[in-house]
Formats: C-alpha cells, structure tokens, sequence
C-alpha cells in the first residue's frame, strides 16, 4: 500500500512524523482494513534517506520522504504493512 499525506508541519529530510501524522497513518490502515484494534504497531517512521536527496533539498530541492510501517498481531513476527510518502 502506498497513499500520499499532506504534512501537517514544515519538514526536512531528517524530520521525525508529528503525532497528527502517525494518527492518520493508523487511520488510514484501519480504513483500509489492513490492521484491526489487536494490531500492535512495532515501528511508524521514516526512512532514511540517501546523502544525496539530503544535500539536493538544502539547495532548494524536493524534500523527499519515505516512511514504513512494521506491525505484529498477537506476538507473530512483524510484517511490513506499506510505504508512505508524507
């Protein structure tokens, strides 16, 4: 699964997700019905990018970002549930 979020705050290449964001990620799943309410989300984030798309959006460029989302459902081995770009 990948969806395309509207940043809820001026971000950087290296910017952690507010928790505005991380709330609709889990929305959206929910919507989606890729998780249910026994879903225990091991790790919401992004990314890191490559070296290069960091110095390129210092220059004025795109800020690229790419996060993932790892969940477990009663204690099975995570699993990644979908890419998202904020």
């Amino acid at each position: 699964m990948t969806t395309q979020l509207t940043p809820t705050a001026t971000t950087t290449p290296i910017s952690s997700l507010t928790a505005d964001e991380i709330t609709r990620i889990r929305q959206l799943l929910h919507e989606a019905r890729l998780v249910t309410e026994t879903t225990r989300f091991v790790y919401v984030g992004l990314l890191e990018p490559s070296k290069g798309e960091v110095l390129a959006s210092f220059d004025g460029g795109p800020i690229p970002a790419t996060g993932a989302v790892l969940a477990s459902v009663r204690g099975l081995h995570p699993w990644l549930v979908g890419q998202f770009q904020p």
